[in-house]
């Protein structure tokens, strides 16, 4: 991913980390290690483009929004859970991001 804010940049935006580490990135998505109340989580910050001829930005969301959906309604062990993050949007630098965190 092109658009990977730095860990200064994450942490301005989400007040409730107290520590932030780099994981990787990929696509759309990077991935941190974030430490929320105690509690080690996958905080993901999925980059929305600007909108384009084939609408991109509303496909992006949509589907996230539908996999975060999903993945709330699902109780097993083989999956991970969602985190203390919910979904929200949120900009950095004049870049958009959806955010939300899942167990680490």
């Amino acid at each position: 991913m092109n658009n990977v804010p730095s860990i200064e940049d994450v942490k301005s935006v989400i007040s409730e980390m107290q520590t932030i580490e780099f994981i990787d990135s990929g696509g759309f998505k990077a991935v941190y290690k974030g430490n929320i109340a105690g509690i080690f989580e996958a905080v993901k910050l999925i980059f929305i483009p600007e909108e384009d001829e084939y609408g991109t930005r509303a496909e992006i969301i949509a589907r996230v929004k539908r996999e975060i959906e999903i993945l709330s309604k699902c109780n097993t062990n083989r999956l991970v859970k969602l985190g203390t993050i919910s979904l929200k949007l949120i900009n950095i630098r004049n870049n958009d991001y959806l955010v939300y965190s899942e167990e680490f």
